[in-house]
């Protein structure tokens, strides 16, 4: 009798030991990193359009091209959406969010972004997520969904700039 508690014992503490080895390996491979802040154009120019993004390649290169595209004439910042806390809002023509669907939810600095500005008009969410199909639930933005391709990219830059366009 002692000796099967034992076996179950140890084999039960050898899928825990397994199961948060897992998560920390999942964790290593496809958490999000710091996005690097960088400034486009001067402050002085009536058009600002904020930024906040997530690092990984695919958001690098996204944020990278859609920069690319709409900075003649606009003053851009972008940032790491861990310092949306400190922005308001209303100092900015636009302001494009791309986060990634993190356990069935948008990212915690978004989510709570979004819900203490309640005029939430000028506001482009992006969402990614593993199937490109999860949408927020939980916010009134008007939201994009996308999964974390590279060839998605054109099509995305594409309909974020027809959304900052429209903003402008």
């Amino acid at each position: 009798m002692m000796k099967a508690l034992k076996i179950s014992l140890i084999v039960l503490g050898s899928l825990i030991g397994i199961a948060i080895a897992a998560a920390f390996v999942y964790r290593a491979f496809y958490a999000q990193k710091i996005a690097q802040p960088f400034e486009v154009n001067s402050p002085d120019l009536p058009a600002k359009i904020l930024i906040a993004t997530q690092g990984s390649a695919f958001k690098t290169q996204l944020v990278a091209e859609l920069v690319e595209r709409i900075k003649s004439s606009t003053y851009i910042r972008v940032i790491d959406v861990s310092g949306l806390s400190g922005i308001n809002e209303s100092d900015w023509k636009a302001l494009v969010v791309i986060n990634t669907c993190e356990g069935g939810k948008m990212q915690t600095d978004v989510a709570t972004f979004l819900a203490k500005n309640a005029d939430k008009h000028n506001i482009v969410l992006l969402t990614t997520s593993g199937s490109g199909e999860w949408k927020p639930t939980d916010s009134s933005v008007d939201s994009i969904s996308s999964a974390s391709k590279k060839d998605r990219i054109p099509t995305l830059v594409a309909e974020i700039t027809q959304r900052i366009e429209a903003l402008l």
